[in-house]
């Protein structure tokens, strides 16, 4: 199997079962497939998307590509959760970080990878030449979720460093109807005041470590 489709299998097996990453080391050195520096989800070829839908992770499960700026020692994840009063609280953070031979020797490129689970909580994975791994508590909705608006990053976008990228908002509600939500809404919070329950997933490339 070639090294592509292996990082695949294994970042599907990881997705599916949390925190386990055996038999996946060789995929390792993969630096996620993007010649220029930016992020973007990951082009899955029919059969990986085979591979996702078979394990039942297609509608569940978002893959991203990334390669850092030549100047970034640093990637942050940020896992937000809005509370009441309509300011985000983080809920969890992790990231990656290179000494000055690893910036030297090469870019921070790779592979992030997030899968949302029914209590609410959430599974992620970066994966640069290693694998890390995070995931968050259950969240307690105040009332039953009867609907929901959930949008991923969806297009190359290139990374300003020392600046939150949002790559997930996810929006749930009681009522009958929820209107689109924007990536865009993690800097203004106020559109999403009122909804049940509303989380956002971002990174951040910085300079320093």
């Amino acid at each position: 199997m070639k090294r592509r489709g292996l990082v695949v299998l294994c970042l599907a097996a990881m997705l599916l079962i949390a925190g386990s990453a055996a038999g996946c080391e060789a995929a390792s050195d993969f630096d996620g497939g993007l010649s220029q520096e930016g992020i973007a989800p990951f082009e899955l070829t029919e059969r990986e998307e085979y591979i996702l839908e078979s394990l039942g992770l297609s509608d569940t499960a978002r893959i991203f590509s990334f390669r850092g700026p030549d100047q970034a020692a640093s990637l942050k994840l940020h896992v937000y959760q809005l509370q009441e009063d309509g300011v985000w609280e983080e809920i969890r953070e992790g990231g990656i970080y290179l000494d000055e031979q690893q910036r030297r020797e090469e870019a921070l490129a790779g592979v992030f990878a997030m899968r949302l689970n029914e209590d609410y909580s959430m599974e992620l994975y970066l994966n640069t030449k290693g694998l890390v791994a995070y995931q968050t508590e259950a969240a307690a909705p105040r009332e039953d979720i009867m609907v929901s608006s959930r949008t991923f990053l969806s297009d190359f976008t290139e990374i300003p460093l020392n600046e939150e990228i949002p790559v997930a908002l996810l929006a749930y509600d009681n009522g009958t109807s929820l209107p689109s939500v924007s990536l865009q809404y993690y800097f203004e919070p106020s559109r999403l005041e009122g909804m049940t329950l509303v989380q956002a997933v971002t990174l951040e490339f910085g300079e320093e470590g």
